[in-house]
């Protein structure tokens, strides 16, 4: 190995040249074979996903030559870096094997992936570029009722924060929304809200113009004819001063960003109608039947206790079983809904338990209680 230096004003670094004021040292190497298995480990793109897009990256060492995907959902992929698409909600578990010629090396990422298509919104018909971005143009923060999102900049170009990103709003009600951009240079800002859900952003959808400002706050008032009880797209764009823009053209120097809006009837949610429901077994080893009787119950919502959605079902009628198999063991909130009126219990799933439980019968743990005393818990267990 020849190191060669010499003064940094001197003539490009030649390793047969004799350098000018510096010098040249020569070392030997010796390259062993690195005979390890390889250290599998990998990194995906997002977490909480609502198209169920997933990017998967190989991150192992020790130079593996093959690898094998296993996405949790009952598909596999033998690709370094897979590009995955979940089609169904769910939490995921996610294995990848790295061989080489010494060995295989594996990791396993326990509930790595979220899916929620239910809450995905349809297709926007554009999605604004960013042509020239300079000078700490764009959007950095967006503050909508319980939406409070931060960003870099136009930097970035387009993003859709809607997966994540998404608040309930009264019909008819005013809010507040602060938009903050960057500190350099003024800005014009439009808030639009596709209210019909079409995918479109029509000129009646329009909600805000703020023009030749910084940062700001003002109010949008949510209209009357906004589709209800749905996620719909709330598109921000802002640019330079002066680019006549809509919600479909492409940005000089700013960015667009999506958001998810679902509105809600005020007028309705504060009257007294209600509907009950039968919910059994509760608790339940994973099979749930829900008893409506006569009323025809447009949506079941599931969700953890921390408010976000697992899995939802649509138009169901009378009495319904639905299999939630692919639920990990815990408390969930479920949520029927007949059109307007939601109504929500608490379930327990807890399969998952049960299988350890049952493990751990059979490995004797019990062995030294009496048998009457056995069955009893194995009953209360529902284990018998």
């Amino acid at each position: 190995m020849r190191v060669w230096a010499d003064y940094d004003l001197a003539a490009a670094a030649d390793p047969c040249a004799s350098p000018q004021f510096g010098q040249i040292e020569d070392y030997t190497i010796f390259i062993l074979q690195n005979t390890s298995p390889p250290s599998a480990d990998f990194s995906n793109n997002i977490s909480y996903t609502c198209d169920g897009i997933v990017q998967f990256s190989d991150l192992s060492t020790n130079a593996p030559i093959a690898w094998q995907w296993d996405f949790g959902d009952g598909n596999t992929s033998v690709a370094q870096n897979p590009n995955h698409t979940y089609t169904n909600d769910g939490v995921y578990n996610v294995q990848m094997t790295a061989s080489n010629a010494f060995g295989d090396g594996i990791v396993t990422k326990m509930s790595l992936v979220e899916v929620n298509t239910a809450d995905n919104l349809i297709p926007a018909d554009c999605y604004p570029s960013t042509l020239a971005y300079c000078c700490g143009y764009g959007i950095e923060n967006v503050n909508i009722n319980s939406i409070n999102n931060a960003s870099i900049n136009s930097s970035e170009g387009y993003v859709d924060f809607s997966c994540e990103n998404k608040t309930n709003l009264n019909i008819g009600d005013s809010y507040a929304i602060n938009v903050s951009t960057g500190l350099d240079n003024p800005q014009d800002t439009k808030v639009w809200l596709d209210i019909d859900n079409n995918g479109f952003f029509d000129s009646d959808e329009l909600l805000l113009e703020e023009y030749n400002t910084y940062s700001f706050i003002a109010n949008i008032t949510i209209p009357s004819t906004s589709l209800l009880n749905t996620p719909i797209r709330m598109r921000i764009s802002s640019d330079e001063v002066g680019n006549n823009f809509g919600p479909c053209d492409d940005l000089i120097r700013g960015q667009a960003e999506d958001y998810a809006i679902i509105v809600n009837d005020a007028n309705r949610l504060n009257r007294n109608d209600s509907f009950d429901f039968k919910m059994y077994p509760n608790p339940s080893n994973g099979t749930v039947t829900f008893d409506i009787g006569n009323t025809d119950v447009y949506k079941i919502n599931i969700y953890s206790l921390m408010g976000k959605k697992i899995v939802g079902y649509d138009k169901l009628k009378s009495s319904v079983s639905i299999d939630l198999n692919d639920l990990i063991t815990g408390s969930y909130l479920v949520e029927l809904i007949d059109f307007t009126i939601s109504q929500k219990r608490i379930i327990l799933i807890w399969d998952m338990l049960l299988r350890v439980l049952q493990a751990i019968w059979e490995t004797g743990y019990f062995m030294n209680v009496g048998y009457s005393k056995k069955t009893n818990i194995l009953k209360n267990l529902r284990l018998t």
